[in-house]
């Protein structure tokens, strides 16, 4: 949603905004675009590379102040418009590649996850973060971190007076360890193989999209 206005006779008509904000840039032209699916704080590094420092801009909310017309925003607003889509709903479920297997290790149920958004589930007693991005009408790339739980001997000295003199305490705090990630390209509606070392072998996903 893109909003022209000057701002020093049209200050009160824009919605969702600080008004105190524009009021201080009473002669200066601007153009608002809203989002609605990406966060605008986000896309700071992407805006910037973009406008190059010539343009400067705030961001309210979801809305992002542009202080220059839309004409000279053109590619911005296009780009904007591009990256701010409402995620792809997918479909996971696990077998195994050679259909006549047979295996005492138990495959985990199907998963429903999100684009745009890491993803955090469990497979084989293992976490482990997805991310899906679509790459054409018929691929998709399959991301997939290991995350596990280490000890991490941070102990820290507390000293707590009682009664009866000074007693000390240890304490230890642990830390999520996030291993390298593996990619994988995957058709849409097809089995595919994946093989990782920490997955069991022969093991096949079918990654479906939801209209």
């Amino acid at each position: 949603m893109v909003a022209q206005r000057t701002a020093n006779s049209r200050c009160k008509a824009l919605i969702y905004l600080a008004v105190l904000l524009l009021c201080a840039c009473s002669d200066k032209e601007y153009t608002v675009v809203q989002l609605h699916h990406l966060d605008p704080n986000k896309l700071t590094s992407i805006i910037d590379r973009q406008l190059d420092g010539e343009i400067e801009y705030d961001i309210s909310g979801q809305s992002i102040i542009f202080y220059a017309s839309e004409t000279k925003l053109k590619p911005t607003i296009t780009l904007l418009g591009s990256l701010d889509k409402a995620p792809f709903i997918y479909h996971l479920s696990f077998s195994w590649a050679n259909k006549h297997k047979r295996s005492t290790v138990q495959l985990p149920p199907p998963v429903t996850i999100q684009s745009n958004a890491p993803n955090r589930i469990k497979l084989f007693n293992l976490l482990w973060q997805i991310s899906i991005e679509q790459l054409n009408h018929d691929q998709v790339l399959l991301t997939l971190i290991q995350r596990k739980s280490a000890d991490k001997s941070n102990q820290q000295q507390i000293f707590i007076n009682d009664p009866n003199g000074v007693t000390l305490q240890l304490t230890e705090s642990k830390e999520e360890v996030q291993l390298p990630e593996q990619q994988f390209v995957l058709s849409l509606n097809t089995k595919e193989r994946i093989e990782h070392n920490l997955l069991p072998a022969g093991l096949a996903v079918t990654v479906s999209q939801f209209d």
